[in-house]
């Protein structure tokens, strides 16, 4: 079930968010990478349409290591990623009661809306072009928010 408001007769779904931070060193390597500054890298925790008691997390720092792939993720282009820690991160969350619209956790660094990458019709382009970084992407920090989003009935 999610939580929702109703504002003025309609219906508000409260999102409860945790993402990572990209520190201001990683941030600066994705620039030189992509050779534009990105809207707000940042990687998603979890996306949950429930309240759950949070926490601030111990693990950060967190440096992922490469081998990061290119995917397309609600419209953003993202870098998928394997981390254990992040990963049970997710977990952890999930468990105290935090809900997620998919079946399966993607670890991911969101690059940005796919509109900057218009140039390349297809991923495949942009792989060839613009290849994944090879190096380390660190997350500086945990973050907590919430937002509402409207819901069409």
């Amino acid at each position: 079930s999610f939580t929702c408001i109703y504002n003025q007769g309609i219906k508000i779904m409260i999102i409860y968010y945790v993402g990572a931070e990209i520190s201001f060193e990683s941030r600066s390597l994705l620039y030189r990478h992509f050779g534009t500054e990105l809207e707000h890298p940042h990687a998603t925790i979890i996306y949950s349409h429930k309240w759950f008691p949070y926490k601030t997390a111990k693990c950060f720092p967190l440096i992922i290591e490469p081998a990061y792939e290119y995917l397309v993720l609600r419209g953003n282009l993202v870098l998928k990623f394997e981390n254990n820690r992040f990963f049970l991160r997710h977990i952890e969350l999930r468990n105290l009661g935090a809900s997620s619209d998919f079946d399966h956790f993607t670890s991911h660094i969101t690059i940005g809306p796919i509109k900057i990458w218009e140039m390349y019709d297809q991923l495949e382009y942009l792989t060839k072009a613009i290849p994944s970084p090879k190096f380390p992407i660190t997350l500086s920090n945990e973050y907590y928010g919430t937002w509402e989003e409207n819901l069409k009935e």
